[in-house]
């Protein structure tokens, strides 16, 4: 099999994912969805409530206290936060099925992080218990999820093509989400529609041009 077929067939199996890790909270201002631990992936299929527990995951610290428990209350903590964390990352999936997932303390707000793996930068923060490793092979990048069995355990692998062109439909994924996120904020709190759209952009990186893709 030549290198653009393998490139070819790889893309068909592979896809790359930008999920929220979420969990339930029954005393919200707006709908979410119930259950504990649960990922959502950010895209333009994203439902309401789906939203409303990916909005809860970046309200700040002591956002939850009495006064602040309004929609607009939440939100406007939301915009005076120093700074915002949205736990999740990618997920990598071959057939529909995940071959690699973030791990404990990971964050979407690094998501970019992965377009430099093209240029050799392969420490990627992927969370921990247990902590991965991502190495550069030729045009070839392989992961493992425990860096611990490295020998013992075969890694994921994608071409560096096929990563780049996932990246640049998780960027679409993303800018989707925006617009879904856009038409919640207008049945919430219309009037915040603008500034909370444009802080989660700055923390989801999309105010950034990727690297030309040729």
């Amino acid at each position: 099999m030549d290198f653009l077929t393998k490139t070819m067939d790889e893309t068909s199996r592979i896809r790359i994912e930008a999920r929220a890790e979420c969990w339930g909270d029954e005393d919200v201002p707006w709908p979410v969805v119930g259950g504990c631990n649960f990922f959502v992936r950010l895209d333009g299929a994203i439902a309401a409530a789906e939203i409303g527990s990916v909005m809860m995951m970046m309200m700040p610290p002591g956002s939850d206290e009495p006064a602040g428990r309004s929609a607009r209350g939440l939100l406007r903590a939301f915009l005076e936060a120093d700074g915002l964390i949205l736990p999740g990352g990618l997920f990598f999936l071959e057939k529909g099925e995940p071959r690699f997932q973030p791990g404990c303390c990971c964050g979407l707000e690094d998501w970019r992080d992965w377009f430099g793996v093209a240029e050799g930068a392969t420490d990627i923060w992927t969370g921990h218990d247990p902590f991965s490793l991502v190495e550069l092979d030729g045009e070839t990048v392989k992961i493992w999820g425990d860096r611990e069995r490295r020998n013992e355990d075969p890694p994921f692998e994608i071409s560096v093509t096929n990563l780049l062109e996932q990246l640049a439909v998780v960027e679409r994924d993303l800018r989707d989400f925006l617009g879904r996120l856009g038409e919640w904020l207008q049945t919430v709190a219309p009037e915040l529609e603008i500034p909370v759209l444009r802080r989660v952009a700055e923390a989801l990186e999309l105010d950034a041009r990727p690297p030309i893709i040729e």
